[in-house]
C-alpha cells in the first residue's frame, strides 16, 4: 500500500507485509492508524507515522480453499465503529462451489483492544458476497451484499448474530457509503447505477416516568 500527500501528490510512505493481494483498506478518522485486509483473510493495523504493523487480526474464515483448486474470498470491506470498540470486516463464507458463485455474505466483529473476534454475522440464505460495510449513527452495521442471489442491504447490531433488517435491492451492490447526515445511504451497483436510500431514524425514547397525556 502507498500513502500520498493529497495537496502535492508526493509519496508519504509505503506499507509492506501482506503475503497476498490487498483487497481493502480503512483509514481511521484519527489520521494515525491504517487498516488493510488481504485475500487470505489477514487484517493488519498500521501506524502511519512509522509504517510499522501494530498487530494483526485473524479473518481466515473469509478465505475458501477447496477441491476446485481456487483461492476464493478475502477481506472485502473494513470499518471501525464510532465508539472505537469494534473493527468490522466483511466478505464471504460457505463457498461450496466457488466457480458457480455459491457462497454467503458474512461480517466479522473484532475487539480493537484485544484483537479477538467477538461475533460472526452471516447473511443466511443469500447467495452473494458482502462487498462493503459501514457503521450507522445508531451504532448498527450496514452491509452491501451482491452476487448470484441478487443485491441486499443487511443490517446488524453488534450484540446479535442475526440481522434485524434485510432490504432487497434492484441489482447486485458492489460498494456503499453513508452521508454525514446519517440518513442517506448510497449503493453502487453492477448495472452501472448509484442508488440513494433514505434511512428512517429511530423514534425518540419517551420518558417512562412522565404520565401519558389524557385523551
Amino acid at each position: 500500500m502507498k500513502l500520498w500527500n493529497a495537496s502535492d501528490g508526493k509519496l508519504i510512505r509505503s506499507f509492506a507485509g501482506h503475503k497476498l493481494d490487498v483487497y481493502s483498506t480503512f483509514l481511521h478518522p484519527d489520521g494515525k492508524t491504517l487498516y488493510s485486509g488481504d485475500q487470505g483473510g489477514e487484517i493488519r493495523e498500521w501506524e502511519i507515522s512509522s509504517g510499522k504493523t501494530l498487530r494483526t487480526f485473524d479473518a481466515k474464515v473469509l478465505l475458501t480453499n477447496n477441491t476446485q483448486g481456487v483461492r476464493y474470498g478475502g477481506v472485502r470491506g473494513l470499518a471501525v465503529s464510532p465508539d472505537n470498540r469494534y473493527l468490522a470486516a466483511c466478505g464471504l463464507h460457505k463457498a461450496t462451489n466457488p466457480l458457480g458463485a455459491v457462497n454467503e455474505p458474512i461480517a466479522l466483529l473484532f475487539d480493537r483492544k484485544t484483537g479477538k473476534k467477538v461475533r460472526t454475522q452471516a447473511g443466511s440464505g443469500i447467495k452473494g458476497i458482502a462487498w462493503q460495510l459501514t457503521w450507522l449513527n445508531d451504532g448498527s452495521l450496514a452491509v452491501a451484499s451482491g452476487g448470484s442471489g441478487g443485491g441486499f442491504l443487511l443490517f446488524w447490531r453488534p450484540d446479535s448474530d442475526k440481522e434485524y433488517h434485510r432490504f432487497k435491492l434492484p441489482d447486485t451492490a458492489r460498494d456503499m457509503a453513508v452521508h454525514p447526515d446519517g440518513l442517506q445511504l448510497a449503493t453502487v451497483h453492477y448495472d452501472r447505477h448509484v442508488r440513494i436510500h433514505k434511512l428512517t431514524p429511530k423514534p425518540a425514547v419517551k420518558n417512562p416516568d412522565k404520565p401519558a397525556p389524557k385523551k
